[in-house]
């Protein structure tokens, strides 16, 4: 099987239709902010983003899903940035930091469990890969996209660079890992 043409959402789309909806309701429910945070991590992302490592989730559809969350936590709002009001919400991730966070998971699961050939095979493609959302093709592009939005570029061995001044090897383990994450969430609420 061959695949041909710019990567759709097919029946992920059902999902993401399925996640706003939730959304909705939330928005109507009269529960504290904690709560309401709890029910978007564990019943919205948990359900719109499983499976999003090998699909990549277009700017406009994390735009109107930052706008549903931020509608659904504080009440409707026509001035509100919804990037900014969901930065300040404690315990809860951007939607796109979310979303590069369990694509590296994944590629780390995957390499973990590779031999020294495929894992430098992988980094090196991923290195060269472009990253644009019509070449998204499988797990390495969509890691390669996630990446960059936040201008991160990542190198053959298995480090990234971004906004000049941080580097870091977004394969390590535990402390340095949590790290990264830290500063791709400063870079959503900077950029």
């Amino acid at each position: 099987m061959t695949f041909h043409g710019p990567p759709r959402l097919g029946k992920l789309a059902n999902r993401i239709q399925s996640a706003h909806k939730k959304l909705e309701r939330l928005a109507k429910l009269q529960y504290d902010l904690k709560t309401k945070v709890l029910l978007v991590k564990g019943g919205v992302y948990s359900s719109i983003f499983w499976g999003m490592e090998l699909v990549p989730f277009g700017s406009q559809q994390l735009q109107k899903l930052r706008t549903l969350i931020s509608n659904a936590i504080l009440g409707p709002s026509s001035c509100r940035n919804s990037a900014l009001s969901i930065a300040f919400m404690p315990g809860l991730l951007d939607p796109a930091v979310y979303l590069t966070f369990r694509a590296i998971i994944a590629a780390r699961r995957f390499l973990t469990r590779q031999v020294e050939t495929v894992r430098s095979s992988f980094l090196e493609r991923l290195s060269k890969h472009s990253g644009t959302h019509h070449e998204c093709k499988g797990p390495i592009g969509v890691l390669k996209y996630y990446l960059q939005k936040f201008c991160w570029q990542p190198t053959r061995n298995g480090e990234t660079f971004g906004y000049g001044f941080c580097q870091t090897p977004y394969l390590a383990y535990q402390p340095r890992f949590h790290s990264f994450v830290a500063c791709l969430d400063m870079a959503a609420r900077c950029g």
